[in-house]
């Protein structure tokens, strides 16, 4: 049961993860490895499930090499407030 509240989060991050492969493959074609930033936006920060389900799916993600040798970051935002 907790499993299927997390699986937004997964198929949010397999998502932009595809997104964010077809761009940095052509700007890291000289060869450079920084760190991969994607955002995610929650809707207020009572949120935490999605929050650590993308946390988890970075963590794994790094410990496999990342993409093309980089490391993933994931910053989060909520979206309260102005």
């Amino acid at each position: 049961m907790r499993l299927l509240k997390l699986l937004p989060a997964y198929l949010l991050f397999a998502l932009l993860l595809l997104i964010v492969q077809n761009v940095n493959a052509s700007k890291n074609s000289e060869g450079q490895n920084d760190t991969i930033k994607i955002g995610m936006l929650i809707p207020d920060n009572k949120s935490i499930a999605a929050k650590h389900g993308a946390e988890m799916a970075i963590r794994n993600a790094n410990k496999k090499g990342g993409l093309n040798s980089g490391p993933f970051q994931i910053i989060v935002r909520s979206m309260e407030g102005s």
